[in-house]
């Protein structure tokens, strides 16, 4: 029964490595980001200023933990919902919550430093 229980554990381990390399090989370029946004009758500097806006929190999460960074990412760029993240990253609802919480509270921290 014990070699059964090390054997799941192992697998589930193993699939969490797999899972944070995949996250770590996903590397988000910014500029990509930059050419998303909407312009939407925006004036050039207002465009500018939203696209140092962005390009200021992805700095601000390059700083983050990985699982911060991880919860950040998949609530905001890929829009799951936290139950979501929860099951993608083998976690409870309560620790994504907390990252997020602390990985919005940092960038928030960062990007006023830096006004």
């Amino acid at each position: 029964m014990q070699i059964a229980i090390n054997l799941v554990r192992d697998f589930a381990r193993s699939r969490r490595i797999r899972f944070w390399q995949r996250v770590k090989d996903m590397a988000v370029d910014c500029a990509s980001l930059n050419d998303g946004l909407a312009s939407h009758g925006n004036s050039p500097e207002a465009q500018a200023v939203a696209k140092e806006q962005v390009e200021a929190v992805w700095r601000a999460t390059g700083n983050l933990s990985e699982r911060q960074r991880t919860v950040f990412l998949l609530r905001f760029v890929e829009d799951m919902d936290l139950l979501e993240i929860a099951n993608v990253m083998g976690v409870s609802e309560g620790a994504v919550k907390v990252h997020l919480f602390r990985a919005v509270h940092t960038v928030r921290e960062r990007i006023g430093a830096i006004r």
